[in-house]
């Protein structure tokens, strides 16, 4: 009988937080819905809408920078994560993505810089040390790279690359 009345209360909990949303939060959630079902024109649209009524709406700019980074479009991507983390410059996953798409532009020293303030406002954020690692080893910066790549190592114990990750830090020592 227990269960059954548990359900009951997650689901009005969820019905109700879900109600208390507004309608911006709302659309947004449906965005990135169909961006999560690979739907990456019904959730441009969406986002479209909200920055026509709100420009800097932080969320909305993250997601269209997200939109255009998976169409590969790094550029655009990159106007709308410079506008993402200019409103929210304390949101790590903002300050990721941007640092992901300076990588992708092979801008090495910008992505490092993201990355490190990724790490100084999360740092259990454990793929902005690998991903700073990779940045100092595309910038021919061997021992940084070594240096970021062990401390991902230490941060991901588990991680699923490790062992790529340690082959890679063994040849970049003889390059160092």
């Amino acid at each position: 009988m227990r269960a059954p009345v548990r359900t009951a209360t997650i689901l009005l909990a969820a019905s109700l937080l879900y109600c208390s949303l507004s309608p911006t939060e709302r659309q947004l959630d449906r965005a990135d819905d169909l961006y999560t079902r690979g739907d990456l024109d019904g959730a441009a649209e969406i986002y479209s809408g909200v920055l026509e009524s709100a420009p800097d709406h932080a969320r909305a700019l993250h997601g269209m920078g997200v939109v255009h980074y998976t169409r590969r479009d790094y550029a655009r991507a990159l106007t709308f994560f410079d506008r993402a983390v200019e409103h929210s410059p304390d949101h790590a996953a903002y300050r990721l993505q941007r640092g992901d798409t300076l990588l992708r532009m092979q801008r090495f020293d910008g992505a490092i810089e993201e990355y490190e303030a990724v790490i100084r406002l999360d740092p259990g954020r454990v793929r902005a040390y690998y991903s700073i690692g990779i940045a100092y080893y595309n910038a021919r910066d061997y021992g940084n790279a070594v240096r970021w790549l062990k401390r991902y190592l230490e941060v991901a114990p588990r991680a699923d690359n490790r062992e790529r990750v340690e082959e890679l830090i063994h040849s970049l020592r003889e390059w160092s």
